[in-house]
């Protein structure tokens, strides 16, 4: 076989290969030109065991039938209306119920609950970190960052997490405010709900 024949005979057999890689590359190269490219905060989920803090507090259904509140002090100490204070803090919810149904015999705890208050704090590169309330004016990603005075010079504003912790799960979202602020993604721009902390890390670039 002549040289040229070779070669067309190469290129026809090239063709199904390159038409297959070009297959898995465009998708992945694409836009879908009508604003479903656009993402939502990307969200981890975790799932941990919760150490109860301070303000936190139980359920308690007494030996009498009665439902009683049990919180646990700035100290860290659980109260029982008889006057004692054990202390609580850093244990698990099942061992503060533990605690509590050995201490007062009779007594059944039906939940352990996590103050959080109706804050959120703002952590990292920013020029005040705070902690802020949530007033009854829904408060977004961006509204938290303003009521801080904004970021500083050494922020990454690519990479803004906020951690939200419910029970057992804790969800992490990562925010692109780079982007919410040129007006892409939006989306990102989540509302907050009291206890959220907004971290906003250092750029080492």
């Amino acid at each position: 076989m002549n040289t040229p024949s070779r070669l067309r005979r190469l290129a026809t057999l090239a063709r199904p290969a390159a038409a297959a890689f070009l297959a898995l590359l465009l998708p992945a190269c694409a836009s879908t030109g009508d604003g479903s490219d656009h993402k939502q905060a990307e969200m981890r989920v975790q799932h941990v065991v919760y150490h109860v803090q301070p303000l936190d507090s139980a359920t308690v259904l007494a030996p009498d039938k009665t439902v009683q509140t049990l919180t646990i002090d700035s100290d860290g100490n659980l109260g029982f209306p008889d006057g004692q204070a054990l202390p609580a803090q850093g244990k698990t919810t099942q061992e503060v119920a533990a605690l509590v149904e050995k201490t007062w015999k009779g007594a059944k705890v039906t939940t352990v609950v996590q103050f959080h208050g109706d804050r959120v704090s703002i952590l990292g590169e920013v020029q005040r970190p705070a902690n802020l309330p949530i007033a009854d004016t829904p408060m977004t990603v961006m509204d938290a960052i303003a009521g801080t005075g904004g970021f500083t010079t050494l922020a990454n504003t690519r990479r803004v997490t906020v951690l939200r912790q419910n029970a057992d799960e804790v969800r992490i979202y990562t925010i692109n405010v780079s982007e919410v602020m040129k007006g892409k993604n939006v989306e990102q721009n989540i509302f907050l709900e009291s206890g959220d902390i907004i971290s906003v890390p250092r750029s080492f670039l």
